[in-house]
């Protein structure tokens, strides 16, 4: 019984492991599993994003629940906790070509910048 449980355990453990080691791209395709994409797009409006997340040269903005688009990323690190988007404050759009910064609010400081490309927007699939 004792290796039944041992086993268990190791199983458990290497699914955690293996779900924590995910590339960007891996957690891309977990992300728009489900959302299909449209034509893109030059500009979003930036008063709507209610969410971001940056997987490797890609980003993801959150528009609604049944919105997310998608944009290529010249320059961006992957984020990490802490680290906040930062725009021009005079803007109402994030468009293609826009450079935004990676700021660590904490301490204050800007962590990086980079550039945005075209947005491209998935919907949620229909059944």
């Amino acid at each position: 019984m004792k290796a039944y449980v041992v086993a268990g355990l190791l199983a458990a453990l290497g699914s955690t492991i293996a779900i924590a080691a995910k590339s960007p791209e891996e957690n891309l395709a977990n992300e728009l599993d489900g959302w299909v994409a449209g034509e893109p797009v030059q500009c979003i409006p930036l008063r709507r994003i209610t969410a971001s997340h940056a997987m490797g040269d890609t980003m993801l903005f959150k528009v609604r629940s049944s919105i997310k688009y998608r944009t290529p990323t010249v320059g961006c690190p992957a984020q990490r906790v802490g680290i906040t988007l930062m725009t021009n404050p005079g803007s109402t759009n994030l468009c293609k070509g826009d450079v935004v910064g990676m700021w660590d609010l904490a301490n204050d400081i800007q962590e990086d910048s980079c550039q945005v490309g075209e947005f491209t927007p998935y919907t949620r699939k229909k059944d």
